[in-house]
């Protein structure tokens, strides 16, 4: 099949999944809006009982490890912090909207989302270390494989093919082995996917260029790589590994450009590293 009948089915089949639940573009809007008020955060997301009630579980998880119950909105917001909370329902709503069949066995879900979680978590911390901390680097993180489960649920078998050929090939990373085997790899797929919900281009066009070359014009190189820098490190705590190290030789620079040191990158991994029961149940109160 030529790459341009590949996209073509990607985008017929992008076209049939479900919309994401009505309340989140909403909630795109505000949070592009400077002027948006906790009051319009939380009357947004209570539009849909059973989002809040799924941010409410993950808001309770031992990931933010607090003692008392938050049992509203109203009270998450001050504990959390307003962008925190438009962060848990914009991941929760887009895991809600995703199609639950299709996985391959070499490939289990579970073992993508603890991996976005721990690179969602280091890029959080990265933020806050190189002074480039912004409200939506735990977004990026977080969303930034998930052209994989569409790569799952729409190409199965090229995608089981690449699986293998990256597994075959130690000089060959799981993005080259799809764009060999299908024309993209799954960071193209995820911007698709993104920017079909409206995602804005700050999210879309890092996970678009994560492991691309020449990245898409108006990428900033900041969020691009600090999401490289992430990803390298939950690949380097073994239990959030879920493929072979991604394909970064100019990780090095990368670090420079963000006055990074390794001090710092391992500060980061560690940190990661020591929150992984945490992680795992963000995961388990997300799903």
């Amino acid at each position: 099949m030529e790459k341009h009948q590949l996209l073509e089915k990607l985008y017929s089949r992008i076209d049939q999944l479900p919309t994401l639940p009505a309340v989140l573009p909403k909630l795109l809007k505000l949070t592009e809006d400077p002027n948006s008020s906790a009051a319009d955060i939380t009357n947004t997301i209570s539009l849909d009982p059973a989002l809040t009630a799924k941010v409410l579980t993950v808001a309770n998880s031992a990931y933010y490890g607090f003692s008392k119950t938050i049992a509203s909105l109203d009270r998450a917001i001050p504990l959390l912090g307003l962008n925190t909370v438009k962060t848990l329902a914009l991941a929760v709503g887009v895991v809600r909207s995703l199609p639950a069949t299709g996985e391959a066995v070499s490939f289990p879900r579970e073992r993508l989302w603890i991996h976005a979680l721990s690179v969602a978590t280091a890029m959080d911390k990265l933020g806050h270390l190189t002074s480039f901390d912004t409200n939506y680097l735990f977004t990026l993180g977080l969303l930034h494989d998930l052209g994989i489960i569409a790569l799952d649920q729409f190409f199965h078998d090229h995608f089981v093919q690449a699986l293998a050929l990256a597994a075959q090939d130690p000089e060959m990373s799981l993005p080259q082995a799809e764009t060999q085997v299908i024309g993209f790899d799954h960071g193209q797929v995820g911007s698709f996917l993104l920017g079909r919900w409206k995602f804005p281009e700050v999210v879309v066009l890092p996970i678009q260029g994560h492991h691309m070359t020449n990245p898409p014009d108006k990428t900033s190189y900041v969020d691009l790589y600090l999401l490289r820098v992430a990803d390298a490190i939950a690949h380097d705590i073994e239990w959030a590994a879920y493929e072979g190290p991604p394909h970064y030789p100019e990780l090095a620079e990368h670090m420079r450009y963000l006055d990074l040191s390794q001090d710092q990158y391992q500060e980061t991994a560690d940190f990661v590293s020591s929150k992984r029961e945490e992680i795992t149940s963000f995961f388990q109160a997300m799903s």
